[in-house]
This record gives structure tokens, sequence and C-alpha cells, in this order.
């Protein structure tokens, strides 16, 4: 059966005809590690003439979970949804990977998008994978400490196997709860479940106005806007179009609101440069790039330039991030540990 079309207007898919499944910034249900594994093996499939529903049936997914979520894309494929509304009604694909891979299909340039998001989830991966390997031995020696530290109460008879193995393994459960809430409820209070607190303005203004953490954060967002941005136009979509998806990639509200003024600009057919004069977030630096692309005819290029160079500087933070967690949760340890013993020490004396 032939995959449904979207006809092009205003945004690039028609919001009146799939009001059940379209919500802004809908976060993937699969980890990094099985995206990048799932559009790598969708970028090699379409290069070699594999595509659609052949492709996802051809996805060598050991992984039980994530296979069934491909089943439920599938099935939505059969009944004659696009591949980018299959997926993100099964929950595999994000609200941004969604514009994108509808990009790819309307553009006829999906082995494209695959590879780009290939590239990015793989980044992420690689990102997360060294954070990790780097918190193994302080995570070792804590849990390690956490089992020595009573072992002479249960030695001596002061506490039973039972009180001991409590003891042992309720900072552990206590810390892991804390460090489950501290990612999560940022992505509750806001968009997620607990939205209804009314907490997410008070949370998004926070996200812009704490100073290590604001930089980071629109850079990181308005890197993600641009690439975007430079992937739609290198398939071919006009300005026009393309950019109120960019811009709803920006995951920020007051920081979108800022762009308000460039998707004004561009339906009054200014250029991309002039519509993003005004706007903070955009440096004059990259400002100069942007119109020396449009100039040269080369604005996707110019764009996917930057974003490449944005990313690597990204990339340097996330590996600079890495080798402090892991110093930091020693010294943490190292504080816990001393602490004990002290506590100990004052109690005997």
């Amino acid at each position: 059966m032939k995959n449904k079309k979207v006809p092009q207007q205003g945004l690039l898919y028609p919001h009146n005809k799939i009001p059940l499944i379209r919500k802004y910034h809908q976060r993937s249900s699969l980890s990094t590690y099985a995206l990048a594994d799932i559009y790598t093996q969708l970028s090699r499939l379409e290069k070699t003439a594999f595509s659609g529903q052949q492709a996802y049936n051809m996805l060598t997914i050991s992984n039980g979970r994530i296979q069934k979520k491909l089943q439920q894309l599938q099935n939505y494929l059969k009944l004659g949804y696009s591949i980018s509304d299959a997926g993100f009604m099964a929950g595999i694909f994000s609200s941004s990977d969604h514009d994108l891979l509808h990009i790819g299909e309307t553009s006829g340039k999906l082995a494209l998008i695959y590879q780009q998001l290939a590239d990015y989830y793989g980044d992420k991966a690689k990102n997360h994978h060294q954070i990790k390997s780097q918190l193994l031995l302080p995570i070792s020696i804590f849990i390690l400490a956490l089992f020595i530290q009573p072992i002479s109460a249960l030695a001596l008879g002061e506490i039973t196997v039972w009180q001991y193995l409590f003891i042992s393994l309720k900072p552990l459960f206590t810390l892991a709860i804390i460090v489950y809430l501290i990612i999560n409820l940022p992505y509750w209070f806001t968009i997620g479940q607990l939205h209804f607190f009314g907490l997410s303005k008070l949370l998004f203004k926070i996200q812009l106005t704490f100073p290590l953490l604001s930089r980071l954060i629109i850079a990181r967002q308005t890197n993600k806007f641009l690439h975007t941005l430079g992937i739609m136009l290198s398939a071919g979509i006009p300005i026009q179009q393309v950019l109120p998806n960019a811009v709803m990639t920006i995951d920020n509200p007051l920081l979108r609101k800022q762009f308000n003024s460039a998707l004004l600009a561009i339906m009054y057919k200014q250029s991309l440069t002039q519509a993003l004069t005004n706007i903070s977030a955009i440096n004059n630096k990259t400002l100069q790039q942007i119109k020396a692309g449009e100039l040269s005819g080369k604005l996707a290029d110019t764009l996917l330039h930057i974003t490449k160079l944005g990313h690597e500087k990204i990339n340097l933070q996330d590996n600079l991030l890495a080798e402090w967690i892991p110093r930091i949760a020693y010294a943490l340890i190292i504080i816990w540990l001393a602490s004990s013993i002290l506590t100990s020490y004052t109690q005997n004396t």
C-alpha cells in the first residue's frame, strides 16, 4: 500500500490531520544507543535500495521491547501512514526526528536524513559510553565501601545478616533514586507527566538565567536549530517552509520565543541573516558566516559546516564533563568515607 504523502502547506505536515499523535518535543522511548544502531542500519539499507517497510523488516534488533516498537511501526505502515508518522506514533522517533524524516520522505533524500541522525545519535552514544565507563570504577569503590563499613558490626554479632544488607544497600538505593530524579524531574515538570504543577515556566527561565547552564543550553539548542535548518534546506525545501519547523526543535519555549521575529521577517521575504540579526542567541560570527553562505548561494552547506564546528565544541564540553564527573564522584566518596570514620570515632570515644 502506498504511504500517505503530506501536502507541504505552512508547516511541513497538516497538524489537523493527525491531532492525536503530534506533540512537539515528545522524546523517543528508545535509548541513544538503540537509535544510533537503528539509524545506522536504515542508512545502509536505504543506500542499497531497500526502502520503506522492506528496510524496517530487515533490521537486526535483538532487544524484544524494541522489536515490538518496530512491529508497531510496520503495522502503521501497512495502514498507509508515512514512515515519519508511523515511527512517531510507535514511540521510536522523537518530535524533531519526525520532522527531519518527513523532509527526507517528501524530498526523496531519506538516506541523507538517516545518515545525519545516525551520526548525531552515534556521537551522543559515544559520549554517554565514555561517561559511564569513567564512572564504573568510582561506583564500584563506593559499593565496596558500603559493604565494608558495617562488616565489623556483623562480625561482632551486633547486627544480623538482614540488618547488614539493609545498612549496606540503603545508601545505594537512595543515591540511585536521587540521581534518577535529578535526570528526569526537569523533563517531567516542563513537558512531561508533571507539567500540570505549573513549574515549567520557572524551570525554563532558570535554564536561561543560571550562568554556566544557560550558555550550555543556548549553544546546544541553537546549534540543533541551525543543523535542522541546514538539513532541511539541503533537501531542497524553501526557507519559508522549513524555518517554522527548525524553530520548533528549540526545546526551551522562552528561547524559542526569541525567534518569532525571524519567522515574521522570513514571511516578508527578508534574508535569513536579516531575520536572525536581532536574536541574541545567534552571535555575530555566526551571522557573518550565514551571510557569506547566502551570498555564495551555499546556505545549506554553510549551516551544516557551522553546526559541525558547533557540534565538535559540544563534544569537547561533553568530554570535559566525562573527565570531571568521576573526579567529583571520587571526592564525594572520600568525603563520605572520612565523615563515616570521624562519626565512628566520636561515637566510640
